[in-house]
């Protein structure tokens, strides 16, 4: 029996180091810190929190060890009124007691077989600062110049060569150094039609969007936000919380729990250094006005909260849509404005637009002159959207309208269908050619083509360029690129004039109808249809209306580019304002999902 034990004891320990991990098995650390008012604390492990947060009590004095008994730690603090003190080993005390002089800052490494094997990893979480990035291997954590005390530490070993546990940003502020910046995710401001940081300069923001986070909570976690920003590129995450839909925030919803994930949420992107969009995700509800006062609360809490994160832009109506005009969601966002600003006077926030925030033309013309910060939100799926609504995009920037593209997608505005990454490249130029910032839906699994993680993946972090969707991998091809004026340009963008073309009969138009997708979700089965008009008379028209029959009552799942009345078997379809002109032989497609297949006859 002992001889079998050393064999399989003898065998782990070459599995383990012919992997090229070369890692022992009792290679781990421990570390005890002394705090104020509380003394010496129990030992921590492997990247477990020593010290305390949210109290404001100071780490006075830390004694860390290699656990496997043959190697060694060697580390040393820069303690108030002393500075940096002569390095200790192995369960030494660095620091003082009973002293009251707090550590600022401190460096570790590893002596020995061990430093060969392994990196040592450790991050600091500072007064009114919060963590900061990992260091490692001797370099300095912490922060000095600026009489701010240590509060909390994480020490981790991982085998020699791996990635970091999280971002490596800031590791170390020199407050004396006026070339150090605390973070690459401070205070911003709009100028103009840009968003700039607070010296001016533009900013562009480029990132992801949860999908609901109702749905796919799964993915509001620590290390797959760190793995937005340090492999993704991403600077800017999105938070999107459904108002109306299947156990949304104001329908069912755990309002609590709902909460609690956009906080987390906030956490997560603040120790990974990136801008986080809390978004008040209307959709089914159409109209913001229908849970205003909920909105109101909800910002109440969420700014009173974090009133001090420079990092929190507040997008306070995702898509207004169904014909919900723009003096309606001007007149909302007059009401939850003033409560995001009791709290915090400077904080950026988006305000939605009609027509599933695409209609900036109508905010160009009335836009909010009571309050600064305040940018537009602009929404486009690629495979769906083309010149038409570009141009629109550039007239109202050229108008000097801030725009942020708070979502985008490159399917269609369905969420399915198929990617067009030659229109998304286009958009994409158009959107670095104006330092225009950009936030691509959506961070889940969801079987839909608008998903960046490929369904059949259950990972929640960690992902592979396997892991991902085609989307997915082109999302981060394009964040990891300079985001900087593209070669490709748009077409000539339409003057915002009004239309003094005459419009001609209906009948007068051609059409098709084709069925480009179907699915299953649940016990329902969906359709979706692309249906093109075409203007093959030799008069411009300024606006159309076709009328579908079906054997059984229509029931409307989704639909875009275009107005709907349904009335029993019959759908009639219209132009929206942006595609309503269509000269002779010019053509507009629009999308329509139902849900069950009737048989249809387009008239």
């Amino acid at each position: 029996m002992k001889r079998l034990l050393k064999f399989l004891l003898s065998t782990l320990f070459f599995l383990i180091s012919f992997t090229g991990l070369n890692v022992l098995a009792a290679d781990s650390v421990s570390y005890s810190t002394h705090v104020e008012n509380i003394g010496w604390q129990n030992y921590f492990s492997d990247g477990q929190t020593a010290g305390t947060t949210g109290k404001a009590l100071q780490i006075e004095a830390i004694k860390i060890l290699v656990n496997n008994g043959s190697d060694e730690v060697e580390y040393s603090t820069h303690v108030e009124n002393i500075g940096w003190t002569a390095p200790v080993k192995n369960d030494n005390i660095s620091g003082t007691t009973g002293k009251c002089l707090q550590i600022e800052a401190i460096n570790i490494k590893l002596n020995g077989s061990i430093a060969q094997r392994c990196d040592i990893y450790y991050r600091t979480h500072v007064a009114d600062v919060g963590w900061l990035g990992w260091a490692k291997n001797g370099e300095n954590a912490g922060t000095a110049g600026g009489a701010k005390q240590m509060e909390a530490i994480e020490i981790v070993l991982l085998p020699k060569g791996n990635m970091a546990p999280g971002s490596t940003n800031n590791a170390f502020i020199d407050f004396k150094n006026q070339n150090s910046r605390p973070s690459q995710s401070g205070p911003l401001k709009v100028v103009g039609n840009k968003l700039t940081n607070q010296a001016g300069i533009p900013v562009q923001l480029r990132g992801v969007s949860t999908h609901g986070l109702a749905w796919f909570p799964e993915y509001v976690n620590q290390q797959l936000f760190y793995e937005l920003h340090n492999n993704w590129n991403a600077n800017v995450v999105r938070l999107a919380l459904y108002t109306a839909e299947y156990n949304g925030y104001c329908t069912g919803g755990d309002q609590n729990a709902l909460k609690g994930l956009v906080k987390a949420g906030i956490e997560f992107a603040s120790n990974a250094d990136m801008y986080v969009i809390v978004d008040w995700h209307v959709l089914n509800d159409q109209n913001p006005m229908t849970y205003k006062e909920q909105a109101k609360q909800y910002f109440n809490e969420i700014s009173s909260q974090y009133k001090n994160n420079s990092n929190i832009i507040y997008e306070i109506c995702n898509e207004p849509n169904g014909g919900v005009d723009w003096n309606t969601i001007k007149n909302y966002a007059l009401e939850v404005i003033p409560v995001i600003r009791a709290n915090d006077p400077d904080a950026v926030i988006i305000v939605g637009t009609p027509t599933w925030s695409q209609d900036v033309d109508q905010a160009v013309l009335n836009p909010i002159t009571e309050y600064n910060n305040i940018m537009y939100a602009f929404h486009f799926y690629a495979a769906t959207h083309k010149d038409d609504l570009r141009n629109k995009l550039i007239n109202a920037t050229n108008a000097g309208l801030p725009i942020f593209v708070s979502e985008f997608g490159v399917c269609d505005a369905s969420g399915n269908g198929n990617l067009d990454l030659d229109s998304a490249n286009i958009w994409i130029n158009t959107l670095n050619s104006n330092n225009i910032s950009y936030v691509c839906w959506s961070l889940c699994n969801k079987p839909e083509s608008a998903s960046l993680i490929n369904s059949n993946c259950k990972k929640i972090n960690g992902f592979g360029t396997e892991d991902l969707t085609t989307g997915g991998q082109w999302l981060i091809t394009t964040l990891s690129s300079p985001g900087l004026p593209g070669s490709s340009t748009p077409t000539n963008p339409v003057p915002n004039t009004p239309s003094t073309q005459p419009t001609t009969p209906s009948g007068n138009l051609d059409h098709s109808l084709k069925l480009v997708n179907e699915w299953t979700s649940g016990n329902s089965s969906f359709y979706q249809y692309d249906i093109t008009i075409t203007n093959n008379t030799s008069t411009d028209i300024s606006s159309w209306e076709k009328t579908i029959q079906a054997n059984q009552n229509i029931k409307v799942n989704n639909y875009w580019n275009c107005k709907i009345r349904i009335n029993d078997n019959s759908l009639i379809i219209s132009n929206e304002n942006y595609n309503g002109s269509l000269n002779p032989g010019e053509s507009t497609t629009i999308g329509l999902i139902l849900e069950s297949n009737p048989n249809l006859i387009l008239n």
